[in-house]
C-alpha cells in the first residue's frame, strides 16, 4: 500500500479496507474453480447413485428372469414327463401287434415255401 506523509488518516484507513477486500476477495477463477469442484463432485455422487440403482435393477431382472427360466424348466419336464408316459403306453400297444405280425409274417413264408415245394412235385409252373 502506498502512503505518504500528506495522506489524511481516513484516506489511509479507507485504502487499507479495499486492500483487505482485494486480498480476500473471490476472483472469477475462483468462483469458476469452486463451482467446477462442486459440479466434479456432485458427478461422482450421481455416477454412484446411478450405479447402485442399475445394479438393483439388473438383479431384480436377474431374479425375475431365474424364476421365469425354473417354471418354463418345470413345465417343460412335466411335458417330456407326459411325452414319455404316451410313448410307453403307445408301445405296449404296438409290440404285441409287432409280434402278431412277425407270426404272420413267418406264416405266409412257410405257406409259401409249402405251395412252392408242392408246386415243384407236381410240376406245375
Amino acid at each position: 500500500m502506498i502512503q505518504s506523509p500528506h495522506m489524511d488518516k481516513n484516506i489511509q484507513a479507507l485504502l487499507e479496507g479495499v486492500n483487505f477486500i482485494k486480498e480476500r476477495m473471490a476472483t472469477r477463477e475462483d468462483v469458476h474453480e469452486i463451482v467446477n469442484e462442486a459440479v466434479d463432485s456432485a458427478k461422482v455422487e450421481l455416477r454412484a447413485e446411478i450405479h447402485e440403482v442399475v445394479n438393483k435393477a439388473v438383479n431384480a431382472a436377474k431374479v425375475e428372469l431365474r424364476s421365469e427360466i425354473h417354471e418354463t424348466a418345470s413345465r417343460t419336464n412335466e411335458r417330456l414327463a407326459d411325452l414319455e408316459r404316451g410313448q410307453e403306453e403307445i408301445l405296449d400297444v404296438l409290440r404285441p401287434l409287432s409280434r402278431a405280425h412277425s407270426t404272420d409274417a413267418l406264416t405266409i413264408v412257410g405257406h409259401e415255401t409249402r405251395i412252392t415245394r408242392i408246386e415243384r412235385q407236381l410240376a406245375i409252373h
